[in-house]
């Protein structure tokens, strides 16, 4: 028999080991495929579909005689780190393996298949593993509390700390695969003190001596070659790093330098043709630009450029140190020259945050993040943001977004969508907005009226008295990008738009449009998801009212209680999992949108919500044998759904307060009311069945978050905002609320809980 310490600590490195091969292989796939929310969604939700799925396979195999020795978790261990690491190859080389052409995205489709083929191996086996010992814990184990329970509860401690510790100290300093050899390495010293088998240790000992000698960075780095490679025989990988944000990489493909982030072109480095452009289109539409600051988009040479005009300074934030320091490794003296000017100042922080926290007002904000394809990007994009922007210009100061997504003689209704919002919350903002058309389009905002010119001849003269002295850009340029054809129709264009959703803060709609816009440029169509963005709100209520007249005929039909609850007690587990989901997706956009996409600090609030899962957990499951399940689960529905009406509120007051206490309370409240729920309902469960089932609890459970985490990151925080979420999750627990008052009682089940070995 399994003993009560061998549990707990199998239980911590079930924890710790899917948290980190989860996080592994999701930046992996990111640095492959097209990393907008509605693809980490569809990840999300295979990895716990996957899970789930193994967790109710444990159902049959634990019956088996295989599985009784101590040693078989040991095995299943070693399976799914090698199933990982084949997994990461596999993410790596699908380029290579579906002859994928240089430039060319995979589509949402293959992405999916993908996804589902890759991530079979490893989540069956952590759901498999977590039934295996939930099992074992219910086998002879007379302990307080529901036994299975705690096993649940060890592993939201072990990815309580895996979540904080190991992404921010392993995630910062070494790769994927070398953070996946140190998990190996730490969890063979766990597993000895169960197993005392000292070949662990002397493994473990080998892999770390191998992870820190400069031979794991050579066959990394022969590895990369080869990856880059496979694109083009003439692309060379000159150097790479990896940084908490993700892998960088800069390749010479034919004489020209390029930054790639997660496989992402960034930027050409240096850049003079574009980034002189860039300056001086910019630097001329103010008469006497002194305080200038850029946000992003500077390693090309942009903010060295700026800073040629030497009577302005320069304030110049880039998010990611290591990024800029891998571009001006490999650099000549020129260009490192423009980036030491004593007018540049580099800061490496959040973007949003640093404006928000600055005292300072600038004659030139300049927003160069790159498109609006992720959340955190979106931030630059929204109304709320557009005002902090004007609160931080001087008089007459001017607001520059560069590179958007856009067109210069046509306009698809995705990409009029995208640009027409945009456009819209600037007029709301600025008086005075003018757009230099392109497929990077140029967005100039003034908060005078008239503030902003396009007469070429003015702008020809500001940038002669200037005294900056460009190889790639002179002064009569200009009439290219001012031509007035070409500026009336893109503002005549934008103008008579109909904007059918704003995008704000809590509603950010431009990263849906941009992955449509995406998945319309890779399958030629996107007529499905162009659909659900033009479905009413209200129709989604819909369903949670069907859900409860199902359960309600369902009730009056079957005359067995056992039946009933069978089916309602699993359909409440999944509505908690969803639950649990969409606060903590809800929470983090949140945290990004006020704090900044700071990496350590997101990995803390991930582990705040799970120890508040572990801990309401814990304390229950102690409390099990004095409490009434149904009365306890009607009062956590109830404050859940409370939570849910009263979050956007909490959340408003938060923002006002900028109080970061505030916010990981609201974080461990959360994650509390969704955690504390699992022992009452395994038990519950386990007294219908008769034995332990607590595999088809924690199915469910995971089954709910997968529905959840597409669902709501994909399609309901983008098209109906936080608030409207949030009311959609109150009125689906609403319903379980009313069937739990209506038909609890009448249908209570209190058969005696027996302990047998068999999970599910």
């Amino acid at each position: 028999m399994f003993s009560r310490f061998s549990l707990h600590i199998y239980a911590l490195c079930l924890g710790i080991a899917s948290i980190t091969i989860q996080i592994i292989l999701m930046r992996e796939f990111m640095a492959v495929f097209y990393g907008n929310e509605l693809c980490i969604g569809i990840l999300l939700s295979v990895w716990l579909f996957w899970v789930a799925s193994g967790s109710w396979l444990g159902t049959v195999l634990i019956r088996k005689s295989c599985f009784q020795k101590i040693t078989i978790f040991s095995f299943l261990q070693f399976l799914l780190f090698l199933t990982s690491i084949l997994a990461v190859i596999a993410i790596k080389y699908v380029r290579v393996l579906f002859d994928i052409p240089y430039g060319e995205y995979v589509s949402f489709i293959e992405l999916t298949l993908f996804a589902f083929l890759v991530l079979l191996g490893p989540c069956l086996l952590i759901g498999f593993q977590f039934s295996f010992l939930a099992g074992r814990a219910g086998a002879g184990h007379h302990l307080r509390g529901d036994p299975a329970s705690r096993i649940y509860i060890f592993e939201a401690f072990g990815s309580a700390f895996a979540g904080f510790v190991v992404s921010l100290a392993a995630f910062s300093f070494l790769s994927n695969m070398e953070v996946l050899l140190l998990l190996v390495a730490m969890l063979l010293f766990f597993l000895f003190l169960v197993e005392k088998a000292l070949w662990k240790i002397f493994i473990a000992v080998v892999l770390l001596l191998v992870l820190f000698s400069p031979l794991s960075k050579k066959i990394q780095t022969v590895l990369l070659r080869q990856y880059w490679q496979s694109f083009d025989k003439q692309m060379q990988l000159i150097d790479w790093r990896q940084s908490k944000f993700g892998e960088l990489a800069l390749v010479d493909w034919g004489g020209e330098k390029s930054l790639y982030v997660n496989g992402v072109k960034q930027t050409i480095v240096p850049d003079p043709v574009g980034s002189q452009e860039l300056a001086s289109l910019v630097m001329t539409q103010h008469p006497g630009p002194r305080d200038i600051l850029l946000l992003g988009g500077g390693l090309g040479g942009l903010a060295g450029e700026l800073a040629k005009y030497e009577n302005s300074d320069i304030v110049y934030v880039e998010l990611d140190r290591e990024a800029c320091e891998l571009c001006l490794s490999h650099q000549d003296s020129v260009y490192l020259n423009l980036f030491r000017k004593s007018n540049l100042k580099m800061v490496f922080t959040d973007g949003r945050y640093f404006l928000s926290a600055s005292q300072k007002k600038f004659d030139i904000i300049i927003v160069n993040v790159g498109r609006p394809a992720t959340a955190s990007n979106n931030r630059y994009f929204t109304g709320e943001f557009f005002r902090l922007a004007k609160s931080k210009l001087k008089r007459g100061g001017i607001f520059t977004v560069c590179g958007f997504p856009s067109a210069e003689n046509y306009f698809g209704p995705e990409l009029l969508q995208l640009n027409a919002g945009l456009y819209s919350q600037l007029r709301q903002q600025f008086n005075d907005v003018v757009v230099i058309p392109g497929d990077a389009a140029i967005y100039f905002a003034s908060i005078e009226n008239n503030g902003l010119t396009t007469n070429t001849q003015l702008l020809a003269e500001r940038f002669i008295s200037s005294g900056v002295q460009c190889d790639y850009f002179y002064s009569h340029m200009f009439w290219q990008y001012y031509f007035p054809e070409r500026l009336n129709f893109i503002q005549e264009t934008l103008e008579s738009a109909d904007v059918n959703r704003v995008n704000r803060d809590f509603a950010p709609v431009s990263y849906y449009y941009d992955f449509v816009l995406w998945n319309k440029l890779v399958r030629g169509h996107s007529g499905l998801f162009v659909q659900i963005s033009r479905l009413d709100y209200k129709f989604t209520l819909i369903f949670p009212i069907i859900i409860l007249i199902c359960f309600v005929i369902f009730s009056f039909i079957l005359h067995d209680k056992k039946t009933v609850f069978l089916f309602f007690i699993p359909g409440l587990t999944a509505y908690f999992g969803f639950a649990s989901i969409t606060m903590n997706v809800l929470l983090l956009l949140f945290f990004q949108i006020i704090f900044g996409y700071i990496y350590e600090w997101i990995g803390l609030a991930l582990s705040v919500f799970m120890t508040g899962m572990a801990l309401m957990s814990l304390i229950i499951n102690h409390k099990l044998e004095k409490i009434s399940n149904r009365f306890v689960l009607v009062l956590f529905l109830t404050l859940l759904i409370l939570l849910l009406l009263f979050l956007t509120p909490l959340l408003q007051f938060v923002l006002v307060s900028r109080s970061f206490l505030l916010f990981f309370i609201l974080l461990f409240c959360a994650g509390a009311l969704t955690g504390g729920i699992f022992p009452l309902v395994c038990v519950s469960y386990c007294r219908i069945k008769g034995r332990h089932r607590a595999g088809t609890v924690y199915a469910a459970d995971l089954i709910g978050g997968a529905c959840g985490s597409i669902v709501i990151s994909g399609f309901f925080i983008p098209l109906y905002g936080f608030t409207k979420t949030l009311l959609f999750a109150a009125v689906f627990g609403l319903v379980f609320l009313i069937y739990l008052c209506g038909f609890g009682r009448k249908f209570s089940y209190t058969a005696p809980a027996v302990h047998k070995p068999e999970t599910g």
